[in-house]
Order: C-alpha cells, then structure tokens, then sequence
C-alpha cells in the first residue's frame, strides 16, 4: 500500500514537472512573443515617422497650396528673392498662399493689402515667417516655447514690416503711369564700385574716398525727387 502511494506521489510529482516545464516554455514563448512584438512595434513607429517626415518633404517641395499647407512643415527656406527655377518658384507660392490662408490671415492685423504680390520683399518675409512657424511647430527642434517665440516675436514684428511696406499701397499704383509701376532694381552707385575698392583696398580710409562723379550725383538727385519723403 505504501509503495503503492509512493508509486502515486512520484507519478504526480513527474507530471507535476513536467507541467511547470512545459508553463515555462510557453512563458518563454511569450515573452520572446512580447519581445519581438514591442520591437515590431518600434521598427513600424520608425517607419511610420519615417514616412511622415517623406510625406511632409514630398509635401513642402510639391506646395499645391492645398489644405494640407496648414500642417506640412517647411523642409527648407526657399531663396525667393534669387530662384531662378519658375516651376520651384510657382510651388513656393501656392504652398504660400495656402499656408496665409490656413494661418496667417486668421491673427488680428494680418490682413494683406490688394497688391503684396508685386512686394518682393513682402513675399520673401512671408516665406521666411511661414518657415519659423513650421519650424517651431515640427521637426526634432519643435517646441512650446518655440511656438511661442514666433507669436511673441516673429509674427508680430513681421506684420508690423508688412503693414509699413503695404500701407497706402494698391494696385493702381503698380499699373502703367503709377508710381510704383516696374523698374528695375538698381543698386545706386555701382558705377564708382571698382573705384571705392581701389581706394580701400589701398588706404583703409586713411585718405578721402574717391568723389562721386557726375553721373552718380544726377542719380542720386533723380532718385531724391522721385521720393517726396526723402
């Protein structure tokens, strides 16, 4: 009867191990499940980022203006002032004007006068403030506090430049006959500029500067007269 209990016990006991055995490979199993599945989990949230952030360059280099303008961050500061690319230069417009529309025009004295457009300088500093915006609002270097430089500072100074740019200004003054009708942008003076090098390059102003001729003075005069705030 003992050895008949002992005979029992030891079977249980055997069964008992190998039950906790076999619970143990299938905990390793799920432990090495769960393991590999937090690590899917972070390869698919680095694809996924890795596809917003091809998304968001696709997004800024195409600018169709679209809605997404509002969301997709600026991936580059295009050189407005000097591109030379017409189909880049018209993309950064319409990403532009759909970034003013879906942004800017909604903050109290943003509003643009009827002929920015025909402001060089007015779009460039629009372009400029629409990449601090997206800059501060995405990428490894956005922030609240970022964000908030650009209400405190950026924004409000930018509108300010804009404001002074555009104020008293309308089309009519950029048609044929008005004051602000096309010229080309001259730098005044160039004609004496190999001269003015000459003479630093070889005093550092320990000796006068060349006198400006003739032709520069009637320039100069002509452009006074032409700018009554002058």
């Amino acid at each position: 009867m003992t050895r008949d209990r002992g005979d029992q016990t030891a079977a249980a006991v055997g069964a008992l191990a190998a039950d906790v055995e076999d619970l143990g490979r299938k905990v390793h199993g799920v432990a090495k499940t769960a393991a590999q599945a937090a690590e899917d989990a972070s390869n698919a949230r680095r694809t996924v980022v890795d596809l917003v952030n091809l998304v968001s360059d696709r997004l800024a280099g195409a600018g169709g203006g679209g809605g997404a303008s509002g969301s997709a961050p600026a991936v580059s500061a295009p050189p407005w002032l000097i591109g030379d690319d017409a189909e880049q230069t018209r993309m950064d417009l319409a990403e532009l004007v759909g970034w003013l529309r879906d942004v800017y025009l909604h903050y109290h004295g943003a509003e643009l006068g009827e002929c920015w457009l025909w402001h060089p300088g007015v779009v460039a500093e629009l372009i400029a403030l629409r990449n601090a915006w997206a800059a501060a609002h995405y990428g490894d270097g956005a922030s609240p506090a970022r964000v908030m430089d650009w209400h405190d500072g950026y924004r409000p100074r930018a509108v300010q430049r804009i404001g002074k740019e555009l104020a008293d200004c309308h089309l009519d003054r950029h048609a044929p006959g008005g004051d602000r009708e096309y010229r080309p942008v001259r730098v005044p003076g160039v004609e004496m500029s190999g001269e003015i090098a000459q003479w630093w390059a070889s005093s550092h102003g320990s000796t006068a500067a060349p006198a400006p001729s003739p032709a520069v003075m009637a320039e100069a005069r002509a452009a006074r007269s032409a700018r009554p705030d002058w």
